[in-house]
């Protein structure tokens, strides 16, 4: 089972190659491992093995999270990744709704309130969780 309970609505989807083992409702962060992919042919010069995603345990998952991964995917496998909507997922600590959250490095999946600048917020919280360990509606908007 994924580590988001459910997908409310999601859009934004993109296909990347996972550079280590993901697991659904990981929050990931974008690994620049190739570069100068899209050349002056444009899109047709763009596939889906130049867009590399992690969800290491990182300080740089706090300021370089893009999305969420909705589907499994092992080392150098594909999966899908979207970068807004509205998902269920469990908070790391209790959080107000309406408040901007972030992606705490603790673990993968971990959600935490009063996310400061833009460069950390990766949505907005809709409902409240009075602890850790709760469910709560997110509203993500990573990019």
């Amino acid at each position: 089972m994924p580590n988001f309970l459910e997908i409310l609505r999601g859009d934004m989807v993109i296909t990347a190659q996972a550079t280590s083992h993901i697991d659904a409702g990981d929050l990931v962060l974008a690994i620049g491992q190739t570069d100068d992919v899209v050349t002056s042919s444009g899109k047709s010069s763009l596939a889906d093995s130049d867009i590399h995603v992690d969800a290491r345990l990182t300080s740089a998952l706090e300021t370089a999270c893009i999305g969420i991964a909705l589907t499994d995917a092992e080392t150098n496998e594909y999966l899908s990744v979207a970068m807004n909507g509205l998902y269920i997922m469990k908070a790391e600590e209790a959080i107000v709704a309406g408040e901007s959250i972030w992606s705490s490095n603790k673990t993968p999946q971990s959600l935490a309130a009063g996310a400061t600048s833009c460069i950390t917020k990766i949505g907005k919280a809709l409902t409240s969780a009075s602890a850790s360990n709760k469910y709560i509606v997110v509203a993500l908007h990573a990019i």
